[in-house]
């Protein structure tokens, strides 16, 4: 065997995701096995489409009006909350809302920010990028983490609360008692609650999550945030929306007035027809595919529980470096991998495993995984 190769420089202002995904590109043989981006399944979809005069004017700020109907009768059939026109920003994918939000409530007394860990190491930067202090708190507990657990984290600084729901990487829901908990508890602090819900419509172990705009009549401390690209497998479109209160929003589209002035009317069309059009076969497809990857998981024993929703397998693996292993799967199988690097404050030695590909290709992407590591942890082995 050639002698390994580390694919990933520490010096590189890249991560180490990507740093292996501009590699795999260089090659012919790549397996993708990274994206949790669901994909549709042949037949169910036809790419929606927008009119050339689209293209020839500027949208409302805000947003289309025909996207924001969509959205408002979406959130409000799902979760049967009472979202009007004017709680809904549309933004340029999930990352800028985000980025929106943290920045137009952003105060210098006060800078710290709750977020859950392990997260997407992009969600801490953005926060660190606008000023914010952050302290986590654990989700390896979660299902034991209650309101007054995260709050307990808190200063006379501290202006917001970050979770995602279901849980990226670790697929968790919060009951509706936490909800309403949290709701109360943020309106009593005067804090900030930021919930993302990208991946709201892949949850399969538990009951709908519970709104927190039906816990409470006062909306001004809420936002939620969330996108057609996990939701409705559609990233490129880089459709995102906010729901909060009249002001909140008001303030918000006010930056990203400055910013890029309004989102590409074009894809907010597409948007449109795409969330009116709905995601059954995407949800079902997804269902099929997470139920083989955690029968093929448990049998190698890489698993001991079924997370309640999301659209990957959060799986920490019998190695020492994961960093080393999934260098090595790219240089001998092709096989490119995203591991526990692509969130701030997880455990290191994980890899995430996603069930939003094809039921055939994750199957083949899970027999080169099995086969890959069984070879490394060889090699290490007889080293």
């Amino acid at each position: 065997m050639k002698k390994r190769y580390r694919i990933i420089d520490s010096r590189n202002p890249l991560s180490a995701l990507q740093q292996r995904i501009k590699y795999a590109r260089t090659r012919s043989d790549s397996i993708y096995f990274v994206e949790n981006v669901p994909v549709w399944p042949e037949d169910s979809f036809s790419a929606p489409s927008a009119s050339p005069v689209d293209m020839l004017e500027y949208a409302n700020s805000n947003g289309t009006d025909s996207l924001i109907s969509a959205i408002c009768e979406r959130d409000n059939s799902l979760y049967g909350a009472n979202i009007q026109p004017q709680n809904v920003l549309v933004t340029n994918g999930a990352m800028y809302a985000l980025s929106l939000v943290f920045r137009s409530v952003y105060q210098q007394d006060q800078v710290e920010a709750l977020c859950v860990a392990p997260v997407f190491t992009a969600v801490s930067s953005l926060l660190t990028d606008a000023g914010y202090i952050v302290k986590f708190f654990d989700a390896n507990a979660v299902t034991q983490c209650t309101p007054e657990s995260i709050l307990s984290h808190r200063s006379p600084a501290t202006r917001l609360i970050y979770l995602n729901v279901p849980h990226n990487p670790y697929g968790v829901v919060y009951c509706d008692e936490f909800i309403r908990a949290l709701v109360t508890e943020v309106n009593r602090n005067n804090i900030f609650l930021v919930l993302d819900l990208v991946y709201d419509s892949y949850i399969f172990n538990k009951t709908l999550l519970l709104s927190p705009f039906r816990c409470t009549s006062e909306w001004s401390n809420i936002y939620t945030i969330n996108s057609v690209s996990k939701n409705f497998g559609a990233p490129g479109l880089r459709i995102g929306w906010i729901s909060s209160s009249a002001n909140n929003i008001e303030r918000a589209s006010s930056l990203l007035e400055r910013e890029c002035v309004s989102v590409c009317t074009p894809s907010q069309t597409k948007a449109a027809q795409l969330i009116r059009h709905g995601n059954s076969p995407l949800i079902d497809s997804l269902r099929k595919t997470r139920e083989l990857a955690l029968e093929r998981l448990a049998a190698e024993g890489l698993v001991d529980s079924i997370p309640d929703a999301g659209t990957q397998i959060f799986v920490e693996l019998p190695v020492t470096d994961v960093e080393d292993y999934a260098d090595f799967a790219l240089y001998y199988y092709g096989l490119v991998l995203a591991t526990s690097s692509n969130y701030a404050c997880a455990r290191p030695g994980a890899i995430r495993v996603p069930t939003s590909y094809p039921y055939e290709q994750t199957s083949r992407a899970i027999d080169t995984l099995l086969r890959s590591l069984n070879d490394y942890r060889q090699q290490i082995k007889h080293a």
